[in-house]
């Protein structure tokens, strides 16, 4: 008997509080009673917003979407200090607010923000050190030495100051803590911070404006799938190439092609005749070299 396909494509879901990324995608999995799928960015259990789902083949997409910037709009408590560095953590130390910081000033620090920094891996994280998960570590009591990282914010706006809560909006690159981004932008300030709120309004082409809440796909699983979109949204943000049949043959074989589309060297989502997604490949000196294979269609 042939083997049932699980289906391909994107779920833009709307993840809501009180459950992690994982719990979220093991509903979905078994609302679309599929047997692969992943998500792109995990979100904190008290974060709510954008968490794509790709499934079936899609999943082999995943590099790429997650990779994508992501806008969030997040609620910074200033004078206080949690070990989770938000609300979900004990509280360590509370520090006054002065009266003398206003809008001005706030902006002027969240300006020092903007561009390629060095973030600090929270302590409550999924990072390995040793061998172990950091939150692993800490629920033991202990506080190892954490690795930093260089990260990328696009863009940090002060929606609102209505203190003790600044109200902030930012577009950032992969691998950004807004939780760490809170408790430093606390720190310039003197005050200390936390994250009192996050919502995660975009990743990449998945806006929230546009996602499925949990509740609906659940309810309705009958009927889920009609939420999936196409797989091509994953990518959507590499130049797409359109190759001849037999010329796609040849790159599926993992062939070097010469290959000149007039556009600066590097990703391409590669499509036949047919406009079928093939492959990702990489275009550099005029030679297009397959990246990820998808394969034909079936």
């Amino acid at each position: 008997m042939k083997r049932r396909r699980d289906p391909t494509g994107i779920l833009n879901l709307d993840k809501p509080a009180g459950m992690t990324s994982n719990q979220a995608l093991q509903q979905v999995r078994r609302a679309l009673g599929v047997r692969r799928a992943g998500h792109a960015g995990t979100l904190d259990p008290a974060a709510t917003g954008v968490l794509p789902i790709l499934v079936g083949t899609t999943t082999r997409l995943m590099e790429y979407l997650a990779g994508s910037t992501k806008d969030y709009r997040a609620t910074v408590r200033l004078g206080l200090i949690t070990d989770s560095l938000d609300l979900d953590g004990a509280i360590t130390e509370t520090l006054p607010v002065p009266e003398t910081i206003d809008e001005a000033s706030i902006e002027a620090i969240l300006a020092e923000f903007i561009g390629r920094i060095e973030q600090q891996v929270p302590l409550y994280s999924a990072v390995r050190v040793d061998g172990q998960r950091l939150y692993a570590l800490a629920r033991q009591g202990h506080d190892p030495k954490r690795p930093t990282r260089q990260v990328f914010i696009e863009r940090i706006t002060l929606l609102e100051w209505n203190p003790p809560d600044l109200e902030i909006s930012v577009t950032c690159g992969k691998g950004t803590y807004i939780r760490q981004l809170a408790a430093d932008i606390g720190k310039r300030l003197t005050t200390g911070a936390t994250l009192a709120a996050l919502r995660r309004e975009r990743v990449g082409p998945f806006a929230v404006t546009d996602a499925v809440p949990l509740e609906g796909v659940v309810k309705n699983a009958s009927t889920s799938r009609k939420y999936l979109l196409d797989q091509t949204r994953a990518v959507s943000h590499i130049p797409p190439l359109v190759l001849t049949n037999d010329l796609c043959k040849r790159l599926l074989l993992g062939q070097r092609l010469a290959i000149e589309d007039g556009k600066p060297d590097g990703l391409r989502t590669v499509f036949d005749e047919s406009d079928h997604l093939l492959a990702i490949a990489e275009l550099a000196q005029g030679r297009l070299q397959p990246r990820k294979v998808l394969g034909a269609q079936d």
